[in-house]
């Protein structure tokens, strides 16, 4: 089994003022899942018929199983702000895979 996720976010914000501006941006991505592949209730035989009793599992092969997750995030925050006074801009991004 394999699953596979991709988050691409942008968040972003500009302010101005003639006094005073504050501007913000915030991304925030979570990712939650988990990958499992299993085998239940199922009886495999393996034998081989022309094997020896005593080693009744020589030469019958192999059992494969397997599970994959793969995970993409690109996040991008920015801000800007202007004003003849003051002014502040602030951004963060938070990215969370589980």
């Amino acid at each position: 089994m394999t699953q596979s996720g991709t988050i691409d976010a942008f968040a972003g914000a500009v302010s101005g003022g003639g006094k005073g501006a504050a501007g913000g941006a915030i991304a925030v991505n979570v990712i939650s899942d988990d990958a499992v592949a299993d085998i239940e209730n199922t009886t495999l035989d393996l034998r081989d018929a022309t094997a020896l009793a005593s080693n009744p599992l020589a030469g019958a092969g192999d059992v494969t199983l397997s599970a994959n997750q793969t995970f993409s995030v690109n996040a991008n925050s920015g801000a800007g702000a202007g004003a003849g006074a003051g002014a502040f801009a602030g951004s963060f991004s938070v990215n969370v895979v589980d």
